[in-house]
């Protein structure tokens, strides 16, 4: 399990997984250049251009509101939820995921997440989901989850 991280860390880490209009590449290329959204968010305009994937509207835009972006949800949220924060940095981050150029940067787990052990099956949603595909998603999520699977 991962260590536990700061509230600025988590913070800043949730910042970071809360900027979709960012794209998934240009957020593997910063991970990899600066290592931690901490670091992302104090580079400079310069720093971050070197960064491939960049077009000048999102760079502006990262410089401009991305320190001030609000975290995707609250810290105290995900420990009321029982819900942990696996990032991209963390030794417990799925291996073969972490391999394909547009993985995540962070994942919202609730139990064990060693996926080696079970079969696993993807919930992908949509970005505008309707609360009927949310209330599916959940109840296919539990059923799948009790019959043994790993629910991504």
């Amino acid at each position: 399990m991962a260590e536990k991280k700061s509230l600025k860390e988590l913070n800043a880490w949730l910042k970071f997984a809360g900027m979709p209009w960012l794209g998934a590449t240009v957020k593997a290329g910063l991970l990899k250049k600066f290592k931690s959204p901490e670091k992302i968010f104090a580079a400079s305009k310069a720093e971050l251009a070197k960064v491939k994937g960049w077009d000048f509207n999102r760079l502006d835009k990262f410089v401009t509101q991305g320190r001030n972006q609000k975290p995707v949800c609250p810290p105290e949220l995900l420990e009321k939820k029982g819900i942990r924060l696996v990032c991209f940095t963390d030794d417990e981050y799925p291996a073969l995921l972490r391999e394909i150029p547009d993985s995540p940067v962070a994942l919202f787990v609730q139990g064990n997440i060693d996926l080696e052990q079970k079969p696993a099956i993807a919930i992908v949603g949509a970005r505008n989901g309707t609360q009927m595909g949310y209330d599916v998603a959940k109840e296919f999520a539990f059923s799948l989850a009790k019959a043994g699977f790993a629910i991504i």
